[in-house]
């Protein structure tokens, strides 16, 4: 990402960067609730289904009547898809988003808004990873909670089994572990991917420094020496580059005499705007 977008890092004291950083490790939490939230739904409609069947089709529960299975398939199928319509448009959406925003805010500045994204994608991918590592982990131990109390669990001396209160309990944990442990935790690695994909993507467009700023991101000090009129002396010029958030840049400009392997400075100058603007006050003092 670096190498494309042509950033050296990604500086977190910038506010816009920090506020990226925070706003994705955010969306993993946000996207996790949708999917759990999304498999309550898809959950409730086959309830409701299976509630029709056995009131509308006779002999269900007697084993005679033969029940409409793909009425189940389908509804299963269609809330998978479309409830994952809107944590696909926040994955991939929000990183195209801060972009054109960022360009909206700073028209002149692509390297604070490659970092922007670039924090973005830090926190989606450590706030993911970690939410992951827990959701799978949680929803592991409900389950299997759940399995030990019909196994039987010895609890403070006593023999707990199947149908007790703890086994209820457990039951219920395992509704929100099975979600947790096969929805919104594997999720996590889809997003991670698919929001890196994405900035990956952008980044180029990024990259499209003009390239007096990429050789200054290089170079930042510029030495030139111009002829005193003396064999014995030598002026040289020094220019400090720095190029500022909102897109201006800042140059000082240094004059020096060097007599003798002695250097005496004898002006300096800062002057700030646009490069074209500095290049032209620059280019002045050359020619005094």
């Amino acid at each position: 990402y670096v190498t494309f977008t042509g950033i050296d890092g990604i500086n977190i004291f910038k506010a816009p960067v920090l506020a990226m950083l925070f706003v994705g490790g955010m969306i993993p939490v946000v996207f996790s609730a949708l999917a759990m939230n999304s498999v309550g739904k898809a959950a409730m409609d086959m309830v409701y289904e299976v509630r029709r069947q056995f009131r509308e089709i006779p002999g269900i529960m007697e084993g005679t009547g033969k029940p409409e299975y793909g009425k189940c398939v389908e509804i299963s199928t269609k809330a998978a898809l479309r409830e994952m319509m809107l944590p696909g448009v926040l994955t991939i959406g929000f990183p195209i988003a801060i972009v054109l925003l960022g360009m909206l805010i700073y028209p002149e500045n692509n390297q604070l808004v490659a970092e922007m994204l670039g924090g973005y994608m830090a926190g989606v991918t450590v706030s993911g990873v970690l939410w992951a590592v827990f959701q799978n982990n949680a929803g592991g131990a409900w389950d299997n909670a759940k399995k030990s109390f019909e196994a039987g669990v010895m609890i403070n001396g006593e023999m707990t089994y199947k149908g007790s209160d703890a086994h209820k309990a457990a039951v219920t944990g395992d509704t929100v572990g099975d979600p947790f442990k096969d929805t919104s935790g594997p999720s996590m690695n889809i997003l991670i991917k698919l929001t890196c994909l994405i900035g990956l993507v952008i980044a180029p467009i990024l990259g499209g420094h003009d390239a007096v700023a990429d050789e200054r991101a290089e170079t930042v000090i510029v030495t030139e020496q111009i002829p005193a009129g003396t064999s014995a002396s030598t002026n040289e010029m020094l220019i400090e580059w720095e190029r500022n958030t909102d897109g201006t840049v800042k140059a000082t400009v240094i004059k020096s005499t060097v007599e003798n392997s002695n250097s005496v400075e004898t002006d300096k100058q800062v002057f700030e705007g646009t490069e074209a603007e500095v290049n032209a006050k620059i280019d002045e003092i050359r020619k005094k």
